[in-house]
């Protein structure tokens, strides 16, 4: 069954996404897990609720990753940047603590207004592990708009976990910038200021 869902996965066969969905189930982990595998190759933007409810229903990391993954992809087919992210949000509201993060980390890979104001407002969460996966989430940001909230809290917080990340995002987006070597030399000075 292993091999089953990595050749369908291979091969692209859409067709047989019900079949693959159905082995997201299994008794056997191997097969769970090539399932969810598969599914990144495989789902369309319409089985983005379904990859959700699967990484919401999934206890072990490697298939919520896995999950997680697979709803990214789903999500990027989305033709309107803006609402790529809807489902998550949604399901992020309704979520108890340990799901939000979960649900948090993949927003970085998806991107979008909504999306970015959830992952800020998640940053100043009273639960320590949505905070995590916020700061996280807004460390893996690709878009420079996030530096400034990066700075931010490099420079209010006194949780250390949470400098080093906002950091390491902080000086990622600098880098990676399409900004002069003068604009870039500001911003990184910026952080020391």
């Amino acid at each position: 069954k292993v091999a089953l869902m990595e050749i369908l996965s291979e091969r692209l066969a859409k067709e047989e996404i019900e079949l693959v969905f159905a082995q997201t189930r299994s008794s056997e982990a191997a097969v769970r897990l090539a399932a969810l595998a598969a599914l990144e190759n495989l789902a369309s933007e319409n089985d983005l609720q379904r990859l959700i409810d699967i990484l919401l229903e999934s206890q072990e990391r490697r298939e919520i990753s896995l999950a997680q993954n697979a709803a990214v992809a789903s999500a990027n087919l989305i033709p309107d940047l803006e609402r790529r992210a809807d489902l998550f949000l949604e399901a992020l509201k309704k979520a108890p603590a340990p799901h939000q993060a979960d649900l948090l980390l993949p927003l970085s890979r998806i991107c979008g207004e909504n999306a970015y104001q959830a992952v800020i407002a998640a940053t100043k969460s009273a639960d320590p592990l949505v905070q995590d996966a916020a700061v996280l989430t807004l460390s893996r940001w690709p878009e420079l708009r996030a530096a400034d909230e990066l700075l931010a809290i490099f420079r209010s917080t006194a949780n250390q976990k949470h400098r080093l990340l906002a950091l390491q995002g902080y000086v990622r987006l600098a880098n990676e910038a399409e900004l002069s070597p003068q604009e870039k030399l500001g911003r990184l000075e910026n952080v020391l200021g």
